[in-house]
């Protein structure tokens, strides 16, 4: 076993907390991360490849902010090095994805919002207007939220004109 002396830190904090946020079903963050597809690269699934390409960018960042956190460039995009960076805790908030659609209960979406949430990578509800973003290479049988089998943007189209 190689011991790399982090445990308990919060650099090994962070990067427990990212593989639970994405890994664990009953982490309370497991339902904006890892339920809708984000995901920890391979590579960084072992600590040791993690440090290797973190540590140092994160004592640089450390040195000049009171707070460092990881957070991805884009924030859509899944944990990986080309895609994290780190930044400080007020930052945080400014990369994050934001809801595309009015989602009233039983609005059918118009052709601009299904655009939209289909170039953002979003499923998008017939039934309902839920959106969600599914990154994973299955499409899901029915909505998560309203169980419907109505969500795709193609035939949302389809059965506006068979309405």
């Amino acid at each position: 076993m190689i011991k790399h002396g982090l445990y308990g830190t919060a650099f090994y904090s962070t990067w427990a907390g990212m593989k639970a946020r994405c890994l664990n079903k009953n982490n309370q963050s497991f339902q904006y991360y890892g339920q809708v597809g984000v995901v920890v690269c391979d590579e960084w699934l072992n600590f040791i490849n993690f440090r290797n390409d973190m540590y140092s960018s994160y004592l640089k960042h450390k040195e000049t902010h009171q707070t460092t956190t990881i957070d991805r460039v884009d924030s859509c995009g899944n944990y990986c090095p080309e895609n994290c960076r780190w930044i400080t805790k007020n930052e945080q908030p400014l990369n994050r994805r934001k809801p595309l659609l009015d989602s009233s209960p039983k609005k059918s979406p118009n052709k601009q919002e299904c655009a939209t949430a289909k170039a953002c990578g979003k499923l998008i509800c017939y039934c309902c207007s839920h959106t969600w973003y599914q990154r994973i290479e299955t499409k899901p049988i029915m909505c998560p939220a309203c169980k419907s089998r109505k969500w795709d943007g193609n035939k949302i189209k389809a059965q506006k004109k068979d309405s």
